[in-house]
């Protein structure tokens, strides 16, 4: 067996291994055991815990709602949809859509753009718009998966225990993180 390091959450992870990383989904998970009492869990393939599918879901969740207003990280300007077949099929991870210029008749109808003037899926040209992606956990910066994280820890006490102190702890902690997150924002979108 492999030498085991405990990190900083308590949950093993191989000596080989820097201890020195971004947050994992594994760890956002141990924190959010960690808000109610339960012991960390070393891989997130545990059906058998409810409370770890509990968690993991919630931090997917949580993870959509804040990466759907639009960060420097996830959003991208000028990119261009192509008309596919007649219509423009949206990317499966688009949370938002924005068409540039004059194109307020066109919005968002499933996975695919609307002509609301035609009535009508049908486009003849690609269409240029302001995109905001749902991004996987791994692929974002420290300080959203920290802030998403402890959102996710605040609202999962809360659905597991519903205790208030501990509430009102947590969302100190996620105040600090949503702050930290936005003055992070204010640098890279200069």
């Amino acid at each position: 067996m492999a030498d085991l390091t405990v990190t900083g959450t308590g949950a093993a992870a191989p000596a080989s291994l820097s201890l020195y990383h971004v947050t994992t989904e594994l760890e956002a998970v141990n924190v959010m055991l960690g808000t109610i009492g339960e012991q960390p869990v070393n891989s997130l393939d545990i059906s058998t815990i409810s409370e770890v599918s509990i968690a993991s879901d919630m931090l997917y969740e949580v993870s959509r709602e804040v990466q759907t207003r639009g960060w420097s990280f996830n959003e991208e300007d000028e990119y261009t949809l192509s008309v596919s077949e007649g219509e423009i099929p949206l990317p499966t991870n688009c949370l938002k859509v924005v068409c540039s210029g004059e194109t307020d008749w066109i919005v968002r109808r499933g996975n695919r753009l609307y002509n609301r003037t035609d009535h009508t899926f049908t486009f003849a040209a690609d269409v240029e718009a302001s995109i905001v992606f749902f991004l996987p956990f791994t692929d974002l910066p420290q300080a959203a998966r920290n802030y998403i994280t402890l959102r996710t820890a605040r609202k999962f006490q809360v659905r597991i225990l519903g205790s208030d102190s501990i509430e009102k702890f947590t969302e100190i902690d996620e105040n600090q993180a949503g702050l930290t997150l936005c003055a992070e924002e204010v640098v890279q979108a200069v």
